[in-house]
């Protein structure tokens, strides 16, 4: 069953803060890997990642969760 909704799930999804409230909102998704989110990701803001990979060895599917802050 979990197999199932896994491959329902966008391979990846973006999340930043709506303003300067703490409600985070969907900045960006798709089926494109990681090298696609790294164009959206902004150097001015704290934004999370939600990433569906796939381990190549085992075929597994893995999740991977960035938490992307601020260099200042």
């Amino acid at each position: 069953m979990l197999n199932k909704i896994c491959n329902l799930l966008f391979r990846r999804s973006l999340y930043g803060y709506e303003g300067q409230t703490n409600e985070l909102k969907v900045v960006g998704s798709g089926e494109d890997g990681v090298e696609e989110l790294c164009e959206d990701l902004n150097s001015g803001k704290i934004m999370y990642a939600f990433v569906r990979i796939e381990d190549p060895k085992t075929g597994l599917k893995k999740f991977l969760l960035i938490n992307w802050q601020v260099s200042r």
